[in-house]
């Protein structure tokens, strides 16, 4: 099973058995936004997301649920989420049709400061995140 196009919603209660098998796992639902990842136009963002900073989340949280939307009119950039750069511990999504939006939801494991790292091939015109909750 996939869990691209999924709602986040949707993710924590599939999820929640496999992360909480006890019921205690110190998720926290919500919505944080950032001005920074508002659909601001990306060129060369690679690097580290303070979330504490960006999106006011505690520091040294575990892992997100978030969502990420992207749009280019070049077919195939790709924008990733993950704990440092090269990990395999978040989730990535590329521009299937120029100039259409695209959403991905998943879970982005944070590093040790509670932070994630962005990565993209190319100019993207658009990049949205929204983090629907955190583990601490």
């Amino acid at each position: 099973m996939g869990l691209q196009g999924y709602n986040p919603s949707e993710l924590v209660e599939i999820l929640w058995p496999y992360f909480c098998p006890r019921g205690n796992c110190g998720f926290v639902p919500g919505l944080w936004t950032s001005t920074s990842w508002d659909g601001d136009a990306k060129n060369g963002a690679d690097g580290i997301i303070d979330l504490s900073v960006a999106f006011k989340l505690p520091a040294g949280i575990a892992a997100i649920a978030a969502m990420m939307i992207i749009v280019d009119e070049t077919v195939a950039v790709t924008a990733t989420l993950s704990s440092i750069s090269g990990a395999m511990d978040g989730f990535d999504q590329w521009t299937q049709v120029a100039s259409r939006y695209i959403e991905v939801a998943g879970i982005v494991v944070c590093d040790a400061n509670g932070d994630i790292y962005f990565t993209q091939s190319g100019e993207l015109d658009a990049v949205y995140i929204r983090i629907v909750g955190y583990w601490s």
